[in-house]
């Protein structure tokens, strides 16, 4: 009578290799991919940070009131007609940075630029010196609005790698 052969049980040598290079194309795979999107994560960091820039400072203007008369000088008494009109840039001394004479009208904004952003205080914020921005104001008609009663407003802001963002908004004036 003959003994079955028995069946023998666990990995060869050539299975356990096999599994090990395998296995080891996948992590080198996904070890990879990680460092490849950690690498580019980084890259659009100043572009992130001037958006944020140029959306604060839209903000600001945006926060200003869209008339035809200089914020400083008299309201109209009985009329429309402004004692003082707006014009496109700052009024004599007025400057962002003032507290006794502060822009007042986002047309005050036109021409603005700084190189490092600064707070409303004129003080430097910290880690932004290498960021600029511009703004421009200009009269447009849009949707039935004319153009004596509308702005469009353009923020540039640049950051230390030459990344630019722009936004741009229009602002209609409902008053004198």
């Amino acid at each position: 009578m003959r003994r079955a052969a028995r069946r023998q049980r666990g990995v060869t040598l050539v299975e356990l290799v096999l599994v090990i290079v395998i296995g080891g194309v996948v992590l080198a795979s996904i070890a990879g991919a990680l460092a490849w999107a950690a690498a580019r994560s980084g890259n659009d960091w100043p572009l992130k940070q001037a958006s944020v820039v140029a959306e604060s400072l839209m903000g600001e203007i945006a926060l200003r009131p869209v008339t035809g008369c200089d914020a400083d000088g008299p309201a109209p008494s009985g009329s429309t007609v402004c004692v003082i009109a707006d014009a496109g840039g700052p009024e004599t001394g007025e400057s962002r940075y003032s507290s006794s004479s502060p822009f007042d009208h986002p047309n005050d904004y036109h021409g603005f630029s700084m190189s490092g952003i600064r707070a409303l205080d004129g003080t430097a914020i910290a880690g932004l010196e290498d960021y600029g921005a511009t703004v421009t104001v200009q009269p447009q008609a849009l949707d039935g609005v004319p153009v004596d009663r509308g702005l469009w407003v353009t923020v540039t802001a640049t950051g230390p790698n030459g990344s630019q963002i722009r936004l741009q908004a229009f602002q209609a004036r409902v008053g004198p």
